[in-house]
């Protein structure tokens, strides 16, 4: 049985994100995807949101392995996610 996935949780990334890639979650792996930035290999993120398919992430604030960031998306993403 696998825990759930909730908004707030914390993982950590399993190779980098451009801006997709693999996430640890409550210990099983799962597929993600970044705002935008690129986010390097063993970072620490936060879950903003998603779905059965695929978790939305950011980067910790106080992390410094962030590679790029070419955020297209702006603020308004960000609560579309939170509130969906």
């Amino acid at each position: 049985m696998t825990t759930p996935i909730h908004i707030g949780d914390r993982g950590k990334t399993l190779g980098p994100l451009k801006p997709t890639g693999r996430v640890t979650v409550n210990g099983q792996p799962v597929e993600a995807t970044s705002e935008g930035e690129w986010i390097d290999s063993d970072s620490d993120i936060v879950i903003l949101g998603g779905n059965t398919r695929r978790v939305i992430v950011r980067l910790l604030s106080g992390e410094t392995k962030c590679l790029s960031n070419n955020t297209s998306q702006g603020s308004d993403a960000l609560h579309w996610y939170v509130m969906a």
